[in-house]
């Protein structure tokens, strides 16, 4: 049996966006949907974080859920397995009340507690969030599990939860040595290491998702290999600016393709020809993207080691900032200012629509 397994789906994200609802919807319509048409499975796992929001649920993300996800979905046959994720809980020391119970348990088979589950005679060990209430309940279903592989949504010790910024804190993953395979969701990106593999959301939803591959997996439960399902669709890009050998009567063009309809960030490298910068920057907006944001430091430098690779995302400079203070709780300042990154990505987003 061929088992599509997603996560990290996050319907409601940047603020219920209607431009991000669309995005994700093209995902599912031209990607994921046809696949599962065209293969047939009987069953499909999602591992954690459905909806977006933990209080509360906006109706017009609602509506386009129902329209473009649960009536596709209904209409395929397969059951629909999911995990409770963290964003998927009300409280976060328990998960007494949650919105896949509220809104969704008479279409899906939700999991709450840690149970295992046979796909076509392939026992796996579902996993959903831990949090204080069901973490004895979850530690010893790790340690007895009778199968080999694991599916949860899980906060492990030194995996990326961003682009190459690494988790100080959550589970020790020696913990789940003892399983061939362990496939989790909560962490976007995709990585692996050893036997812990994080699959990563379908899509991109923030600027740091820029360059990570996006899609879905497949488990074949005969051989237990695992296949990536590429989305080839985004909706963040970068392009680079460099004026220095360009010919100033050819102005510098942007290809449609690439940033129509898109967040888009520009990185000027060197600008030497003013003119040539204004036609470039005419030329980008005349293909309607969503924004564009001019990263621009053209100061003489006045120290070799004071470089910024203007290339990197956010997160990554301020980590590397962090670690070079001294007497002072780097993790716990990494966590407030990637909170805090977070919540201004969401409020520049709803300035925007």
């Amino acid at each position: 049996m061929k088992l599509p397994i997603i996560t990290d789906t996050h319907f409601g994200a940047r603020n219920d966006s209607p431009v991000f609802m669309e995005h994700f919807m093209r995902f599912f319509d031209r990607v994921f949907f046809p696949w599962v048409e065209t293969h047939q499975p009987s069953a499909i796992l999602h591992l954690g974080d459905f909806l977006d929001r933990r209080k509360f649920v906006n109706f017009s993300t609602l509506n386009a859920v129902r329209e473009g996800f649960v009536q596709r979905l209904e209409k395929t046959g397969a059951q629909f397995h999911v995990l409770l994720g963290n964003h998927d809980i009300f409280y976060k020391k328990n998960s007494s009340v949650n919105s896949l119970r509220e809104l969704f348990s008479d279409r899906f088979v939700v999991y709450e507690k840690p149970q295992i589950v046979e796909f076509d005679r392939r026992p796996l060990a579902l996993l959903p969030w831990i949090n204080k209430e069901n973490e004895a309940e979850a530690i010893d279903f790790i340690k007895t599990a009778p199968t080999d592989i694991l599916c949860g949504h899980l906060e492990l010790h030194g995996f990326n939860v961003l682009k190459n910024t690494p988790f100080d804190g959550g589970m020790n993953p020696d913990l789940f040595k003892r399983y061939s395979a362990v496939y989790t969701g909560h962490f976007h990106c995709r990585h692996s290491r050893d036997n812990v593999h994080y699959l990563g959301c379908p899509y991109q939803i923030t600027m740091n998702d820029y360059g990570d591959k996006k899609g879905f997996h497949v488990l074949d439960t005969d051989t237990g290999e695992l296949e990536f399902i590429p989305n080839p669709y985004t909706i963040f890009t970068q392009l680079r600016y460099n004026d220095s050998d360009a010919d100033p009567s050819t102005p510098i063009t942007v290809e449609e393709g690439r940033v129509r309809g898109k967040f888009v960030r520009v990185v000027v490298e060197t600008k030497t020809k003013p003119y040539l910068f204004e036609k470039f920057v005419d030329s980008l907006y005349s293909h309607q993207p969503q924004t564009v944001t001019i990263i621009e430091d053209l100061a003489p430098e006045t120290a070799a080691d004071e470089k910024v690779d203007l290339t990197e995302d956010t997160i990554t400079i301020i980590n590397r900032e962090i670690d070079g203070l001294q007497n002072v709780d780097g993790a716990r300042l990494k966590t407030l200012l990637r909170e805090l990154y977070a919540e201004t990505q969401a409020l520049e987003n709803t300035k925007q629509q």
